[in-house]
C-alpha cells in the first residue's frame, strides 16, 4: 500500500468530534411554520486521508454495488424524525403524505436532474434531489404551497488512516452530517455540518481481506454518533 502520512497519529483521536460551516437565522426561522424534508442523503464517494491504495479501492467501491450505504441514510432519517425533531425550531412536516404526493414524485421530470444511485444512497420513498440549487428550490417553491421550508439531511465518509504498523493498517471512519434548511425565498435560513469518528478502528491487514461490509458498518456508527451531535447542537441552540 502506497502511504502518504508522515507520522502516526495517537488512536485516542479516534474520539474527536467537531462543529462547523453554521449559518443560523433566528429571525428567520422563528417565523417558519412546516418544513418538508426533501432529501436524505448518503454520499458514496468515500475519501481516504493516508493511504492511496486504499484511496482507490474506495473509489471503486462508488462505482460499484458493494459498498451499501441505504441503512446509514436510514440512520440519518430514524434521527431526524427521532431525536433531532424535537430541539428542531419548526416543525417537520407529515413525511409519509409528502413522499406519496404527485408533486414529489414527479421531482426529477421537470428538469431538476437527480443524483445516482452511484452517487448517493436514500432510505427507501426518498429521491435523491440535490441539495439547494436555485432551480431546484424555484421547483419546490412552486409544488409545495403549504409548507413555509425545505431542507436536506446528508452525510459524507472519510476513512483516516490513524497509524500503520507492520504493514496493517489502522483507521476510522468520519462522518460529516449537514442539514440545510431554505425558505420560501429562497434563502438558506440554517446550516450545520458536524463531524464525528467512529469509536472503532477499522484493522487492515490487506485490501483483499477487507470485507466492504465493514466499511458500511463503520460508516453506520459514525453516522449515529455525528446524529448525538447535531442533536446536542440544536438542543443548545433552542436554549439560548
Amino acid at each position: 500500500m502506497k502511504r502518504t502520512i508522515r507520522c502516526l497519529l495517537p488512536s485516542l483521536a479516534l474520539l474527536a468530534t467537531v462543529s462547523c460551516a453554521t449559518l443560523y437565522d433566528t429571525e428567520a426561522l422563528q417565523s417558519v411554520g412546516n418544513v418538508a424534508v426533501i432529501s436524505i442523503q448518503a454520499h458514496r464517494n468515500v475519501v481516504v486521508e493516508g493511504d492511496d491504495d486504499l484511496a482507490t479501492a474506495a473509489r471503486g467501491w462508488a462505482r460499484g454495488d458493494s459498498l451499501d450505504l441505504v441503512p446509514a441514510a436510514e440512520r440519518v432519517r430514524s434521527d431526524l424524525f427521532g431525536r433531532l425533531e424535537s430541539p428542531l425550531p419548526f416543525t417537520l412536516a407529515a413525511e409519509l403524505s409528502l413522499l406519496a404526493s404527485e408533486a414529489y414524485q414527479g421531482l426529477g421530470a421537470d428538469g431538476i436532474e437527480l443524483l445516482s444511485p452511484r452517487q448517493a444512497a436514500v432510505p427507501p420513498g426518498y429521491l435523491a434531489v440535490p441539495p439547494a440549487k436555485r432551480n431546484v428550490v424555484k421547483e419546490l417553491i412552486a409544488r409545495f404551497p403549504d409548507v413555509d421550508g425545505f431542507l436536506w439531511a446528508e452525510v459524507s465518509y472519510t476513512i483516516v488512516v490513524k497509524n500503520v504498523f507492520m504493514g496493517t493498517l489502522f483507521a476510522t471512519m468520519r462522518a460529516d452530517l449537514t442539514i440545510t434548511v431554505v425558505d420560501r425565498r429562497g434563502r438558506v435560513i440554517l446550516r450545520h455540518t458536524v463531524s464525528a469518528e467512529d469509536a472503532t478502528e477499522l484493522k487492515i491487514i490487506s485490501l483483499s481481506a477487507l470485507p466492504v461490509t465493514d466499511v458500511a458498518a463503520a460508516a453506520i456508527r459514525a453516522t449515529g454518533r455525528a446524529g448525538s451531535e447535531m442533536a446536542a447542537w440544536l438542543q443548545a441552540r433552542g436554549a439560548r
